[in-house]
């Protein structure tokens, strides 16, 4: 179904409707694939479905068979052509329809589509003869075709009605995706704007499902179908697809030479040689490939987004072609071939429109691939719209990117940015079948880098220690160790490296393996495991044991086996990693194995020892939730050791303290120096043993908890100045343990501040009336929360007019009495202190 274009549609409607008045040619103008035919008979379906009105007759310019320049000739030719009978037949006919007066409306709508794809016919005297006296009122002509022809060669003698389109507002691109059954929202953000061209419209709901299942819904992959399709619909196409890209190449590389605009002249240097030379001219430059620069003399420049483009395939010309070998002379090759493009981001459109080529060429060398790819994720400023494109084409390149990853991490190369770039792809591609294979093989080698020596953090100051640990990690091995080779352990082969930033590849692993299943991965962890001892080192431990305890799949089936071999192995180092491992796992089958079949591994320490003598009263270990009871009888430990040991467990309310306990934690309460808990601005002794031992009063002697906190307010009148402003200004964290006689004291610590009220006009950023101000407000909030309505509101009213009325006072407001509320009321007439006036109103409309 056509989608209905009413912006267009009512357009047409206006200059039918005048047609009788003001007999025009109607124009309708847009770029290549704006839909101008689409909504052309967009409105001839709506205005004339049934038999009533004209004639309407469709000339597709490409079609015509003649070259005359006359009206009536093309009329006849145009009429035999969709009619059939003979020429005589419709001369007489034509003419016998001229002699007749002129009615409300012509006979004949003649429709002329595509003007530009005959840029050589004589179109603006045809369209003369149209509005001329012998044919106006009989024939009217509507026609559609780009701009620049219209502009150029046809408007200057033509009485006409003209309006353009730029493709489909937001209703009819919404409609468009609904009619083909999709949504715009499936559409990535780059598209959008291109997707709003009908054509390139057509093109997504066409190749849809395709685009899908590749991944590649990217911009280039448009235009690239867009060019294939274009020549294979294209009737009398005057340039091949293969002709498209050779012109769009020699302009991008004109661009490249510093060449911003070219001439119209210099343009027939461009093309190739044949007949048809100023009909390609014509379709590169109505296409939209060339726009109008706005110089005085006339001149093109390339389309921005089709000359990234033709930059992109030069580009990957360029870089196949260079003798360099490595990635890294490649890609200073990239560097210096980019040098005159002085914007980032143009930078980053090129190199990605590069490594779109290097993908759909098959034959495309593999090592320039990578140096593109290394280039592009490494690049600064990178659009958003790129980022996006390193996902897509993740599956057409998934052996070359995951190779990539490995460059981005060492020392010399270091690139966050990239780190960033390829977890994103990596992650959103995880479980894509495509990649699944190569991506299980690339985190198996991030996951056993072995450096040669060792741990950088174990090689100690100035490494000290680097040859000793050297030498331990060739011996376990047997033999030397060269560096970016691979090296055969037991069954394993590990590779080998003297750079520390490969080794943070297996991070990067454990990234990519906690987006998804663990099953897929479980020789990454074995391996893991294996080259970290023979490292003598396992830096990445919590991470692993993050990633695994997480997991809701059922590990210990899958790990058992290999962790098996590796203790049956008789191997130490093969022990030592199976040890690693099932710690790592966590699970109560991976401690039965570490403690029937690896307890012998690692000799006891003396803390080991001690914990299990007395798992209480050691400094080392954690316990049980069961025994927390136990614990908390213990009364040769001190509180300190108690609370130390239940601190992970406490909360839990299925714990019910011994009451020794808790008549020795009410004791500790009661000789708690609780003049010093929050009497100054940094933290004190006191703050720390009262906070420490609160949590535990608070769960197990709630009450005693409140009558110590009640204690440390009767403190306030006689602290010092800094030690009363700062209990108050925490005095809202326990405004529920007030009681009447803190109320008492909190009021006359406030009275004191309100009496000095004249000094805090001079508060400024960082004073100490500052300070003071702020813990007035903060002592006036606890208070607030013991005070009734009507005492509030009247104490609100007395505090100086500097105080600071915080919002949060209105969760204590309540409805106002009604003789209160007229008392107010009555007040604001003659109240002249603009504070009060503010409160007032406040009070009022808050309550």
């Amino acid at each position: 179904d056509l989608v209905t274009r009413k912006t267009i549609i009512d357009h047409f409607d206006g200059w039918w409707d005048k047609y009788k008045s003001n007999a025009t040619i109607c124009a309708l103008l847009g770029e290549e694939g704006t839909g101008k035919t689409w909504a052309l008979f967009s409105w001839l379906v709506h205005r004339f479905n049934d038999s009533a009105g004209p004639i309407v007759l469709p000339v597709t310019a490409s079609q015509l068979q003649i070259s005359c320049s006359d009206l009536f000739a093309l009329l006849i030719a145009a009429l035999q052509s969709r009619c059939g009978r003979s020429n005589e037949y419709w001369e007489k006919k034509v003419s016998a329809w001229m002699k007749r007066p002129k009615g409300n409306e012509p006979m004949v709508l003649l429709c002329f589509d595509g003007l530009n794809e005959r840029p050589d016919f004589s179109w603006r005297k045809i369209l003369a003869q149209a509005i001329s006296e012998s044919f106006a009122g009989h024939i009217a002509t509507i026609v559609t075709t780009r701009p620049v022809l219209w502009d150029e060669k046809i408007s200057s003698r033509v009485s006409e009605t003209v309006f353009a389109t730029d493709g489909y507002d937001d209703y009819e691109l919404a409609k468009a995706f609904e009619a083909s059954g999709m949504n715009l929202s499936e559409i990535p953000g780059s598209l959008q704007q291109l997707v709003r061209k009908p054509r390139y419209c057509d093109l997504v709901v066409q190749h849809f499902a395709a685009l899908v299942k590749s991944g590649d819904m990217t911009v280039e992959r448009l235009l690239y179908e867009d060019c294939r399709d274009k020549a294979r619909r294209k009737l009398n196409h005057p340039v091949s697809d293969k002709g498209f890209r050779a012109i769009l190449c020699n302009l991008a590389r004109q661009y490249h030479k510093g060449l911003k605009t070219v001439s119209r002249s210099s343009l027939n240097q461009l093309l190739p040689t044949s007949g048809a030379a100023e009909a390609i001219l014509q379709e590169i430059i109505d296409g939209g490939l060339l726009i109008p620069d706005g110089s005085i003399e006339p001149a093109y420049k390339v389309e921005p987004r089709l000359l990234i483009h033709g930059l992109g395939m030069l580009l990957a010309d360029h870089v196949q072609n260079e003798p360099q070998s490595t990635i890294q002379e490649m890609v200073d090759a990239i560097r210096m071939w980019l040098e005159p493009q002085p914007v980032m981001d143009v930078k980053a459109s090129i190199v990605g429109a590069a490594v779109f080529f290097s993908i759909v060429h098959q034959n495309y060398s593999a090592v320039a691939r990578r140096a593109l790819l290394y280039f592009w994720v490494t690049i600064r400023n990178m659009p958003a719209q790129q980022e996006d494109d390193i996902c897509s084409y993740l599956p057409d390149c998934a052996e070359d990117m995951f190779s990539i990853a490995d460059d981005c991490w060492r020392n010399a190369y270091d690139n966050g940015m990239a780190h960033t770039r390829l977890a994103i792809a990596f992650l959103s591609r995880r479980d894509d079948e495509r990649i699944k294979t190569e991506l299980i093989g690339a985190v198996n080698r991030w996951m056993s880098y072995i450096n040669i020596n060792g741990h950088p953090f174990t090689r100690g100051p100035d490494d000290k220690r680097l040859s000793k640990q050297s030498k331990a990690i060739q011996e376990r091995f047997g033999f030397n160790l060269i560096p970016d080779s691979e090296a055969k352990f037991q069954e394993w082969l590990f590779p080998i490296t003297d750079d520390d930033g490969m080794l943070r590849l297996a991070r990067f692993a454990l990234l990519i393996i906690s987006g998804g299943d663990r099953l897929s991965f479980v020789q990454a962890f074995v391996r893991w495991a294996i080259s970290r001892r023979l490292m003598g080192n396992y830096a990445e431990s919590e991470e692993a044991a993050w990633v695994l305890r997480l997991s809701d799949e059922e590990l210990w089936p899958s790990f058992e086996p290999c962790l098996s071999s590796l203790v049956e192995s008789g191997n130490e180092t093969l022990r030592k990693a199976a040890h690693l491992l099932a710690t790592c796992l966590g699970s109560k089958e991976a401690f039965l194995l570490l403690s029937s079949r690896l307890s012998d591994l690692y000799p006891k320490n003396e803390w080991l020892i001690e914990h299990e003598q007395d798992p209480f009263a050691s400094l080392w270990g954690s316990i049980s939730r069961e025994q927390c009871v136990p614990c908390m009888q213990r009364d040769d430990l001190s509180l300190f050791q108690i609370e130390r040991k239940i601190e992970p467990h406490f909360i839990e309310p299925t714990i019910i303290a011994p009451q020794s306990y808790v008549e020795r934690l009410c004791q500790a309460a009661v000789n708690l120096p609780v003049e010093g808990y929050n009497s100054r601005i940094s933290r004190t002794v006191e703050d720390h043993n009262i906070e420490q031992l609160g949590s535990f009063l608070a769960r197990f002697a709630p009450n005693d908890y409140c009558a110590m906190l009640r204690r440390a307010i009767h403190t306030l009148s006689c602290r010092d100045a800094d030690g009363k402003q700062q209990l108050l200004i925490h005095l809202p964290g326990i405004a529920l343990t007030i009681r009447d006689a803190e109320k008492e004291i909190i009021v006359k610590a406030l009275k004191e501040l309100w009496e000095k009220s004249a000094e805090w006009s001079a508060s400024e950023a960082g004073s100490g009336a500052e300070r003071v101000v702020f813990a007035e407000s903060l002592g006036f909030l606890a208070l607030s929360s013991v005070m009734t309505s009507e005492e509030l509101f009247e104490t609100i009213l007395l505090r100086p007019k500097h105080a600071q009325d915080l919002r949060s006072l209105e969760l204590w407001f309540e409805l106002l009495p009604e003789e209160t509320a007229r008392s107010y009321l009555d007040q604001l007439l003659t109240e002249t202190s603009n504070t009060t006036l503010t409160r007032l109103l406040w009070m009022l409309a808050s309550s």
